[in-house]
């Protein structure tokens, strides 16, 4: 890409950005955010209160009034009635809005949540706390029901999955799960059975709680998970999948930024209360169950992560550093009251985060740059995280099936001070998949002040602060019409052999653009005294790309002998577009193809000695001495199909020698040389002469010229 295009963008709103964005945003701090009372509640007053000095929480029964009507939520019976300390452990959490119009209590072993149904009747029950963890909800893996695995003693089968609860595992153990889970409120409080009571190493076992020690009998259910201790006074337990589904809905420990997770004060009954509401953050908007707006077969419904349902990726606070000018925090990525104006899930990215999006057309898939600008408020050290839908499958994460990465920028380290405002550019990336490049790709861009931990990030998780910024990348429009993307290979180097004053070479174009049209070609001496015969420029046609490379076009020709080596460049020219940034997204920018023709002369493979490896071998009355013999060419790299000559010396006898012997490389660069021994001593060995094409031997380049093979 020429230079100049480089540092220019365009960029495009849509009408009554400029109003919206003066409207859009009051930057509050993290503790302002979380701070926020009830919204969806009229009134809500205490009737009885539990206060746990442990941990400090209220179980509280609350009367609820909303739209008139009064409306008991009533957390601390159901705790009482359906296990109490023994099923649920302490509360973690005060109740609170976790989502709009819905009640929640988290304690160490589950999760209660006081929600509407159909009708508008309020329902207590406990959460399918498992089902949130490993049961696919909530973004979370699905690991089944073990449907393979079932338990052969005698008791009645629970559940639609076939699975039953009983005092015994599969394999006879004796576990109390069954007197345990009646004594504790059956069903009501754990849920059905997803698997059978049998140890988490069993080879058909296919559940596992997330950071569980595997050497411990479980039972896993919809809202908790049974484990037996044996010589433990009380041997069945409950793990604590209650803090495991807070950590992971709140990772990063952004659980303890919140109020709700705060150590309380007691609260008594005729109380009224403020609790606290739902929680804000910012959110990303690429589609969470609607359509990509991928072209043809790539159509289909987007699974990115972006509601927090899905678990998206989302940050608390606004206020340390944000993208581009402007942020906020709402209730979900499609909250209707989002202080923007706009729910994220409508794809409006009509502020200035992305500056820049350039590929270099000099290989495929091409190295691709991006630039965004970071906003201090506060400042800081920060994390830029980058995911982009290469292969336009609706999910982010994984490889492209030429293995690049989804994951196309990770934990870039920024550090932005108090109010300034720069532009970031990471490291490039590989922009394709395979060689199709993704026109219509979604991306992630992500500033967080945590770093992502992730093996394989997908786009999801909580963060304290930062900004989640979702973009479409687009490739150009030239006029209305799909453009031509040229890449260009010129095959070489190409070597003048001894005497040899003209060589051929040759230069394929493709397209890797949708579009079809011709392409300007040029030539430039970059060094050297090599003269390029006419003609230098040129047009090719080329086709378009779909679904891979369009046709090629081969550009060839013939070079005169000069002062090597030597050096050239082709450039092709299509149409050289700017970046542009609009609220439909960000079209791509790009230059030139480019490749060089490095012409070099007889000496310039200089073949010499990378290793030699002497060994031996024994047989009947005779030996083998070996050498192993590694032979590299200017650069280093492995030469196949040379000739190695060697000279072996050895004691007297018959096969003393001297003798001169001629080995040939293989792929690897190594040839092995054999020389028949009787006697007992040393063999000396070594190199003579090594040929190859038009390559000469450069003695004075080996890494060692000899080795010695001991007989014993």
């Amino acid at each position: 890409m020429a230079a100049s295009k480089a540092s220019r963008i365009a960029t495009s709103r849509r009408p009554g950005a400029a109003a919206a964005a003066a409207l859009a945003l009051v930057l509050v701090s993290a503790m302002a955010v979380q701070a926020a009372l009830f919204t969806s509640f009229d009134k809500v007053s205490v009737t009885a209160n539990q206060f746990d000095a442990t941990l400090q929480h209220n179980v509280a029964n609350l009367a609820v009034t909303r739209g008139g009507v009064l409306t008991g939520a009533n957390f601390l019976d159901f705790y009482n009635r359906n296990g109490g300390l023994a099923r649920w452990g302490f509360a973690t959490s005060e109740i609170f809005e976790e989502t709009g119009g819905t009640l929640t209590q988290y304690y160490q072993r589950g999760v209660v949540d006081w929600h509407p149904v159909a009708g508008g009747v309020y329902l207590l029950e406990a959460r399918n706390t498992w089902d949130f963890v490993g049961g696919g909800m909530g973004g979370s893996v699905d690991l089944g029901v073990e449907p393979g695995l079932t338990n052969p003693n005698h008791d009645d089968l629970l559940g639609p999955w076939g699975h039953k609860v009983s005092n015994q595992a599969v394999d006879g153990t004796a576990v109390g799960f069954k007197t345990f889970f009646d004594r504790l409120g059956g069903k009501n409080a754990f849920g059905f059975p997803k698997t059978d009571a049998r140890p988490d190493t069993h080879p058909q076992a296919k559940l596992t709680a997330p950071g569980s020690n595997p050497a411990f009998t479980r039972q896993y259910f919809q809202r908790a998970v049974l484990e037996f201790h044996p010589g433990s006074a009380e041997p069945v337990k409950i793990g604590l999948i209650g803090d495991t589904l807070r950590s992971l809905k709140y990772p990063n420990n952004t659980w303890q930024a919140l109020d709700a997770f705060k150590a309380a004060a007691p609260i008594t009954a005729g109380q009224t209360l403020f609790p606290p509401g739902p929680v804000r953050a910012e959110y990303g908007d690429a589609p969470d169950g609607g359509p990509t707006g991928y072209p043809g077969p790539f159509a289909q419904t987007g699974r990115f992560p972006s509601l927090s349902a899905s678990n998206g990726a989302r940050a608390l606070s606004v206020d340390g550093a944000r993208l581009g000018a402007t942020a906020s925090v709402e209730l979900d990525a499609n909250d209707p009251a989002d202080p923007d104006g706009v729910p994220n899930l409508t794809n409006t990215d009509r502020d200035d985060v992305v500056t820049n999006l350039v590929m270099a057309l000099t290989q495929m898939p091409p190295p691709t740059a991006l630039s965004v600008r970071v906003t201090g408020g506060s400042g800081g050290s920060f994390f830029l995280n980058v995911l982009i839908d290469l292969n336009l499958d609706g999910t982010w994460g994984g490889a492209t099936s030429s293995g690049a990465p989804e994951w196309v920028v990770k934990n870039y380290a920024v550090s932005v001070a108090a109010g300034e405002t720069k532009s970031v550019t990471p490291p490039p990336f590989a922009f394709a998949n395979g060689n199709r490049l993704p026109d219509g790709a979604w991306m992630r861009i992500s500033l967080t002040k945590e770093r992502v931990t992730a093996t394989d990030w997908t786009g999801t998780g909580g963060f304290t602060s930062g900004e989640i910024e979702d973009h479409v990348i687009q490739l150009p429009l030239i006029k209305n019409k799909p453009a031509v993307i040229p890449t260009v290979d010129c095959n070489g180097p190409y070597r003048f052999g001894p005497g040899v004053a003209v060589v051929g070479w040759s230069c394929t174009i493709t397209n890797n653009g949708p579009g079809a049209g011709a392409v300007r070609w040029s030539l430039r001496r970059l060094s050297g005294g090599v003269v390029i015969n006419p003609p230098i420029t040129g047009v090719a046609v080329v086709l378009a790309a779909a679904p891979g490379p369009g046709n090629t076009a081969v550009v060839a020709g013939t070079a005169n002998r000069g002062d090597l080596p030597s050096e050239w460049e082709m450039r092709v020219v299509a149409i050289d577009p700017d970046a542009v940034i609009s609220s439909g997204g960000v079209t791509v920018g790009f230059g030139d193809g480019t490749d060089t023709m490095p012409f070099t002369g007889e000496n310039a493979c200089a073949l010499h000695v990378g290793a030699i490896t002497p060994s031996y071998q024994h047989f009947v009355g005779e030996s083998d001495a070996i050498f192993g013999v590694l032979i590299l060419d200017a650069q280093g790299a492995p030469f196949p199909g040379a000739g190695v000559f060697r000279l072996v010396t050895g004691p007297p006898g018959p096969f003393a020698g001297p003798f001169e012997v001629r080995g040939t490389t293989g792929p690897n660069g190594l040839a092995e040389i054999r020389q028949r021994t009787q006697m007992f001593g040393d063999y000396p060995f070594q190199v003579t002469n090594v040929t190859g094409g038009d390559c000469t031997y450069d003695s004075s380049a080996n890494v060692v010229s000899g080795a010695t093979a001991t007989l014993k």
